[in-house]
């Protein structure tokens, strides 16, 4: 008994690149004159195979955005409660001596300085740090001076002040190490403020109240003072 052996091609058709559409099979083998006198003898394969439904793609990237939102943030620890932010001064002392020259009683006796530390301070996006008194160029200031009177070219009722601010920070625009920041708002300044890029850090305050080359009327001297950071 002979053996036919058929080769089929399928696996190959499949893994070819093609677009939807019809592959028709047809064989045809004659041998001699074939039916056609009967003589001889033929062999026909006839058949269809549909193709790809598509263009095959063997290599077939795909994309996936990934996308959240951060919001901006800016964060100034400044103690537990109002008591920590509320900074007296205590009595600021003044030449009461007797024996004073005329020209230097009731002067205060040396500046006052107060140091002001935030262990975290920082924004999260492009920021604005600002530091502002209440009573401008006057800073602190006893607002029942005026109701006891007093000779305005001997005597004060304000008690203008520095602050000189320091942190860790980088200029708008700029990637890299963070390095030191300041801002100094001078005693004939109201306000002042810095911009800046992304930081964190500690955020340091020196505040100092020199010594006016007046007399210091009597009684409460006070002004406040607000550190702002603000995105934008």
């Amino acid at each position: 008994m002979k053996k036919l052996n058929l080769a089929l091609m399928a696996a190959a058709m499949v893994a070819m690149p093609g677009v939807a559409h019809a592959d028709p099979i047809s064989t045809t083998q004659i041998t001699g004159l074939g039916g056609l006198f009967g003589v001889g003898t033929s062999y026909n394969v006839t058949g269809l195979s549909l193709g790809d439904t598509e263009t095959a793609t063997p290599s077939l990237p795909t994309a996936f955005t990934l996308t959240g939102n951060v919001n901006p943030d800016c964060s100034f620890y400044a103690g537990n409660n109002a008591a920590a932010r509320n900074i007296n001064f205590g009595t600021i002392g003044v030449r009461t001596g007797s024996g004073e020259n005329v020209g230097d009683a009731f002067e205060m006796r040396a500046p006052a300085v107060v140091n002001i530390n935030s262990g975290t301070a920082g924004c999260n996006t492009r920021n604005k740090v600002t530091i502002t008194k209440l009573n401008g160029v006057d800073g602190m200031t006893n607002t029942a001076a005026a109701a006891a009177g007093f000779d305005s070219n001997q005597f004060t009722d304000n008690l203008p002040y520095t602050v000189n601010a320091n942190w860790t920070g980088v200029n708008v625009g700029q990637v890299g190490p963070g390095t030191g920041k300041s801002l100094t708002v001078g005693d004939n300044e109201a306000s002042d403020d810095r911009d800046g890029g992304a930081w964190r850090s500690s955020f340091n305050m020196l505040v100092t109240i020199g010594t006016p080359n007046l007399g210091l009327v009597a009684g409460t001297y006070s002004d406040t003072l607000t550190v702002t950071l603000a995105a934008f």
